[in-house]
């Protein structure tokens, strides 16, 4: 039985896609693996979009990096979130929260959208 190479697996993975990149990244979802070459060890996950399925794809870093050598990668990025798009590529309700994810529509969330300053109170 012949296994199939790191480079292999990419090429598999990346053939008849038209893959665009989204903003940002996601830190370490849990139970988790690499679309590409299915490692169960990234650390971040990055969003690829098949502009032709209209599918959402998650790779690590040293998967995006290497795909992103081989010219796979479109050059233009989506425009949509990234949070979600994982939500609904992995089946996950969107009530639920990814561990480290912060909610900023949440008016609590210490940021400056809200008119807050980083210790969670009015600027006044």
């Amino acid at each position: 039985m012949t296994t199939m190479t790191y480079e292999e697996r990419l090429h598999a993975f990346a053939q008849g896609k038209r893959l665009r990149r989204f903003r940002g990244m996601l830190r370490f979802p849990c139970d988790t693996t690499c679309d590409a070459c299915g490692s169960a060890l990234p650390n971040y996950l990055y969003g690829l979009r098949d502009m032709e399925a209209r599918r959402d794809y998650f790779v690590g870093a040293n998967c995006l990096t290497r795909l992103s050598q081989m010219l796979i990668l479109e050059r233009p990025f989506v425009r949509a979130n990234i949070t979600s798009a994982y939500l609904a590529a992995r089946g996950i309700p969107e009530e639920l929260a990814l561990p480290h994810q912060p909610r900023l529509e949440d008016p609590s969330h210490p940021c400056c959208i809200h008119g807050r300053n980083g210790d969670g109170h009015d600027g006044a």
